[in-house]
């Protein structure tokens, strides 16, 4: 999977060792969750962050958890109607 430029533009360093951290969007966790590479569990519960660490390149990758199930309430409550 290929960073997109909304990826690229979100790229920051974080205080683990200067390891790159990005923020993304819900779909490209999901996407990314269900991929093949290979991804651990990084996240920071003290933050409300959801995160995926990559153990090639040490990337690690996080999104809001109030952002992560939002579409999924939202997929909820349409089928409720």
């Amino acid at each position: 999977m290929s960073k997109s430029p909304r990826i690229k533009a979100n790229c920051q360093t974080s205080v683990y060792d200067a390891v790159v951290s990005l923020r993304i969007s819900p779909d490209d966790y999901c996407a990314m969750a269900v991929s093949i590479r290979k991804l651990v569990r990084c996240d920071d519960k003290a933050a409300g962050l959801r995160g995926l660490e990559d153990l090639e390149t040490g990337e690690r990758f996080f999104i809001d958890e109030k952002d992560l199930l939002r579409p999924t309430l939202m997929r909820a409550r349409q089928g409720l109607e």
